[in-house]
């Protein structure tokens, strides 16, 4: 819902303080969920948004519909107000398993805050007012934290010429990602990114040639991770590691190596990030990772054999 044009003011009385109707569901819920009642019936309406306010006039609980996917899982969780009760209504839809719904009361005695009650409307409003403004504060400082922890990897916040459109949108993805929670996999795709992209920026020759081969799986290794567009396609790619004319030269084995380096630790955190998914019973994304740890892995491989005496 956009805060620059409030819904109107739709307010309650309850049991333990006020209830407010901040407007429609923000967050919809799939039409194919069904989403209704443990009795069966429709929801006498769609659901919304409301924020419970205590006495004090500080928000209690944010009553906001949010639907979910979890691996094989489709959820929402959403609010009505019905015979003078807020009513949160989970339905969870499973392939192999029956629909389950539930039903809790959140609110009760609901008893609607007339146009003529001005001291209860001003009271609602100026509580109103606060939350948005903390909200307002709570977003910007996520949004700085997000941005400092991509300023953290170094040449990051750089741009790479001539790296090629897959570079460049591996790059977008994994800052976005990043950006958007920590997570120490990203992090290390990310630097390990940056290291091929600042080796790239001065090659030259040979060495450009053989970068841009060890590239091509790496790149496609970050896009899996982060759930980029088409990988789907990427994941069931045959990366071939016979060099095929690509070398490194002498001078630049060095680096080489140490880009072999960074590859084998983002190989590690792929492989326990996907036995910790394993752990919580997320199989695709355990699957993800260990399809993004094998490009990572050839990517490697290709390096170590350009670098190989005679490989030409």
């Amino acid at each position: 819902m956009d805060d620059a044009a409030p819904a109107p003011l739709r307010a309650w009385r309850c049991d333990t303080g006020w209830l407010v109707w901040r407007g429609p569901a923000a967050s919809p819920v799939p039409d194919g969920l069904g989403l209704r009642r443990v009795s069966g019936q429709p929801l006498p309406d769609p659901p919304g948004d409301y924020w419970l306010f205590g006495d004090d006039g500080k928000l209690a609980r944010a009553c906001e519909t949010m639907p979910w996917s979890v691996e094989d899982e489709l959820g929402a969780s959403a609010f009505v107000v019905t015979d003078g009760e807020l009513v949160e209504i989970v339905v969870v839809s499973h392939p192999r398993h029956d629909p389950v719904i539930r039903e809790t009361v959140v609110a009760r005695g609901l008893q609607p805050v007339g146009d003529g009650d001005g001291d209860a409307r001003r009271s609602i409003s100026d509580a109103i007012a606060r939350e948005l403004e903390k909200r307002a504060r709570r977003e910007e400082k996520s949004a700085r934290m997000g941005r400092d922890r991509v300023a953290s990897i170094p040449g990051a916040l750089e741009t790479y010429e001539g790296a090629g459109d897959d570079f460049h949108r591996a790059h977008e993805s994994l800052r976005n990602c990043l950006a958007a929670f920590f997570a120490p996999t990203y992090a290390s795709l990310l630097h390990a990114l940056m290291l091929f992209g600042a080796r790239h920026r001065g090659a030259s020759g040979e060495w450009r040639a053989a970068l841009e081969w060890a590239m091509e799986p790496y790149v496609a290794a970050c896009r899996i991770a982060a759930n980029a567009p088409q990988s789907r396609e990427l994941r069931d790619r045959a990366w071939e590691t016979e060099p095929g004319g690509h070398v490194v030269p002498p001078a630049q084995r060095p680096h080489a190596r140490e880009l072999a380096g960074a590859l084998r630790r983002v190989h590690a955190d792929l492989l326990q990030a996907a036995g910790w998914a394993d752990d919580t019973d997320a199989r695709n994304t355990a699957i993800q990772y260990r399809q993004a740890a094998a490009a990572v892995d050839a990517s490697r491989a290709r390096l170590e054999a350009a670098s190989v005496e005679g490989s030409a």
